[in-house]
């Protein structure tokens, strides 16, 4: 696991966090969901294979967030599985998860009998008996990565079908996943906890004017972010200097913020960007200049020089304006 998806769990597991996302993308704000209904699991489960070749072994799968949510007597186990990378085999992923989490509450069950010695006959092979009753799972992929999903979301579009008769198809579990993209969430509002500026914050963190903006809109939140989140803010936005530009402010009793943060590394990245483009230009008009000759290039900054208009140079010579600039851009010193 990477440091920014294990950063993000961790994130996710906090209480009121969890709480928050539950609420939001579970039970979509139709019941309140409190931190104390929540009872974080261990996020470890395994489940036995047989294998032909190495016989009986363990598969293993760790869920990044299990949350057992009890409300008036009632429960419900949801897994959360954060993603930054898309991933085709998400639906078998997530179909595992819900196999293992089942198993394991029919292991318990058969425990507690064996243990009890109450079976009835006819349900002493199965281990559990025809009241018992299983709780049921959600497991949500929560994918925050930098473009939309457009992998699978369910098993069909794994399978080539074609030829395949209609009636058998029919009996094919299609399983889908519960994806929350958060290219797709539009309304953040009903969020309680930093979950929804964070939220907001990935969807613009690729869009250098979006982000001003945001950095703007959301002063407050982001010179109060803990520094748990601070360093979470600053993996997403893959700026690690910030971390420690903070560590030697505060060394020294300043005040480093999140938000000063972020305009001085949007700073930084206008500058890259600018920088990028201004060597590109320089290259591509060394590239004009050679295709031209530069013996005809030197005759064209000469005209400019004479003040000669662009348009004029570009129809003597029969070329595009914007190689008559690309050859400027190269050939002069001022880049003018």
């Amino acid at each position: 696991m990477g440091k920014k998806d294990k950063m993000m769990r961790e994130y996710l597991s906090q209480p009121d966090i969890c709480a928050d996302f539950i609420q939001n993308f579970v039970f979509k704000n139709h019941q309140v969901i409190t931190e104390d209904m929540i009872h974080l699991q261990k996020n470890q489960q395994s489940v036995f294979v047989k294998n032909a070749e190495e016989g009986l072994t363990v598969k293993e799968k760790i869920r990044d967030v299990c949350a057992v949510i009890c409300r008036d007597m009632k429960y419900l186990i949801i897994g959360i599985e954060s993603q930054t990378d898309m991933l085709n085999i998400m639906p078998v992923r997530s179909m595992l998860y819900d196999a293992i989490s089942y198993d394991a509450q029919i292991a318990e069950l058969r425990k507690a009998h064996r243990k009890a010695k109450d079976l009835e006959k006819e349900d002493y092979l199965s281990g559990i008996s025809k009241v018992d009753k299983l709780i049921p799972v959600v497991t949500v992929v929560f994918y925050y990565g930098e473009e939309p999903w457009d992998r699978s979301v369910g098993l069909f579009d794994m399978f080539d079908l074609e030829g395949i008769s209609d009636e058998a198809v029919e009996m094919i579990q299609n399983y889908k996943i519960n994806l929350i993209d958060i290219h797709k969430i539009e309304n953040i509002s009903d969020m309680k906890t930093s979950l929804g500026p964070l939220i907001e914050l990935m969807k613009t963190r690729r869009n250098k004017q979006e982000l001003q903006q945001y950095i703007e809109n959301h002063r407050e939140f982001l010179d109060k972010t803990s520094d748990e989140l601070f360093e979470l803010i600053a993996e997403l936005l893959e700026a690690d200097w910030l971390i420690e530009k903070k560590k030697e402010c505060v060394g020294k009793g300043a005040d480093y913020t999140m938000c000063t943060g972020m305009k001085e590394w949007l700073e930084e990245v206008f500058q890259d960007g600018e920088q990028k483009g201004r060597e590109a230009g320089e290259q591509e008009g060394k590239r004009e200049g050679q295709k031209l000759g530069f013996e005809q290039a030197c005759h064209i900054i000469g005209e400019i020089n004479h003040g000669i208009p662009v348009s004029v140079i570009a129809s003597k010579y029969e070329i595009e304006e914007n190689q008559v600039l690309m050859v400027i851009h190269a050939m002069r010193p001022d880049g003018k």
